[in-house]
């Protein structure tokens, strides 16, 4: 009886101990998602949990800065290269027994790299989270980049560079990114050149990696049904030889983008493929949320752009607009595919569109009606593990807080009628830059 007792308080004891110890964990909460929270592990490395019981799997993120925005003409391409080869095995797996372990746990990893960011995800079945997790810190601290696999994907991008040269859409949004980006680096190809990539050797992709892993900020996000203590413990497991490290907002890249240029390119092909489009804005400002719903009202089968220029005219056999927003610029801009013979009447009415909402905006049936659009798409885009790793990684790493996509979405609510109209006035005012991928003749 005595010694049950005993074992009853040593339970209670370490109940206690643990409820202190969570209790010590500062963890940043948010206003609109009760399961999810962003706690600081050191200065500039951020874990973001967000707990989903609704199924036993889980998605887990590093996102590091980094990506082209890095980059320069030099070694364009290193992260591209970098992202392909991270998960080709680690110090004490190689990359064939890495993938037989990775199958067998119906599991997945895989790394990424965009404009302003790089890392690596992994998807998962619960059951399995300590083990897939050894794998990942390992390619993550010590991945092989074995100069086999290297020399095989620069064979592979070389011969995508070739594909490139024959896909006239390719060449079309290839030359818009060069006038709407200029010489800012989100105007060169995430996959480098052929003559940067040509000279990237395995010592260099390991030396950028190593230095954005000890210098740069990062977010760790797990998405699953484990809980938050759980997984941080795990985390700390692993990252504890990281240091802290500088928290940079502002960036240093300046745009100077191109306006008003007319630009033929010959293609041998039957169709033509236009772009009109200019320079637009970046991430967070009220601009760029206000294209958000112009290219809302614009977009599918229904709208004045489908139904005008395509089905009731017959000038294109695609039209769609197309808006671009990233950390630090953007573009917008209207897409055509049309023959070779309906190009100038098919612009013509694409300008005659635009230059309606101009001078005339929307009503305010429309406006009211796009903003429903737009609150129901949130809803439907942001369902799974790893639409919310996403969701809220990004702007936690660029330092546009935990609540920025929600924050966004109220904005949006809040917007005034005539306000949007004055803004459609003022951007859609000219300086368009139209590329024509097509036959000689047009």
């Amino acid at each position: 009886m005595k010694n049950n007792n005993k074992k009853f308080q040593n339970n209670i004891a370490k109940v206690a101990d643990k409820k202190k110890s969570s209790a010590k964990i500062k963890a940043q909460t948010s206003k609109y998602d009760p399961n999810v929270k962003v706690h600081q592990v050191a200065k500039g490395i951020k874990f973001i949990h967000r707990h989903n019981n609704m199924s036993p799997t889980f998605v887990f993120h590093s996102y590091i800065k980094g990506g082209v925005s890095h980059e320069s003409k030099d070694n364009n391409g290193i992260y591209n290269l970098l992202s392909r080869l991270i998960v080709n095995g680690h110090a004490d797996k190689d990359y064939n027994d890495l993938k037989l372990e990775l199958e067998t746990k119906s599991a997945y990893l895989n790394g990424y790299s965009g404009k302003n960011a790089y890392g690596l995800t992994l998807h998962g079945l619960s059951e399995h989270t300590e083990s897939l997790l050894e794998d990942y810190f390992k390619c993550f601290f010590k991945p092989s980049i074995p100069d086999s696999y290297l020399m095989l994907e620069k064979e592979l991008i070389k011969r995508q560079f070739e594909m490139q040269k024959e896909d006239p859409v390719k060449q079309c949004f290839k030359k818009l990114n060069e006038l709407v980006f200029n010489e800012h680096p989100y105007a060169m190809d995430m996959m480098g050149t052929n003559d940067s990539v040509k000279d990237i050797s395995r010592e260099d992709i390991l030396k950028i990696h190593d230095e954005r892993v000890n210098n740069a900020e990062i977010v760790f996000t797990y998405c699953g049904n484990q809980s938050f203590e759980n997984v941080l413990n795990e985390l700390k497991k692993h990252i504890g030889c990281l240091k802290a490290r500088a928290e940079k907002v502002k960036n240093k890249n300046t745009i100077n983008p191109i306006y008003n240029k007319e630009v033929n390119i010959n293609f041998d092909r039957e169709q033509t493929h236009i772009f009109i489009g200019k320079h637009s804005y970046k991430n967070g400002v009220t601009q760029d949320l206000y294209l958000k719903m112009l290219t809302n009202y614009l977009a599918g089968q229904s709208s004045e752009l489908f139904v005008d220029v395509r089905d009731r005219k017959g000038l294109c056999y695609a039209v769609q607009p197309l808006h671009h927003s990233a950390l630090e610029a953007g573009y917008w801009g209207i897409y055509i595919g049309a023959g070779k013979d309906k190009v100038d009447k098919a612009i013509e009415a694409i300008m005659a569109i635009l230059d309606d909402l101009k001078q005339n905006g929307l009503s305010k049936r429309e406006f009211n009606r796009i903003k429903k659009m737009i609150e129901g798409s949130n809803l439907l885009n942001v369902q799974t593990n790893d639409d919310y790793a996403n969701f809220y990684s990004i702007p936690v790493l660029h330092g546009l807080g935990l609540d920025y996509q929600h924050k966004s979405f109220e904005k949006i609510k809040s917007f005034e009628h005539t306000a949007f109209n004055k803004f459609l006035k003022s951007f859609l005012n000219g300086k368009w830059n139209i590329i024509k991928v097509g036959p000689e003749s047009n």
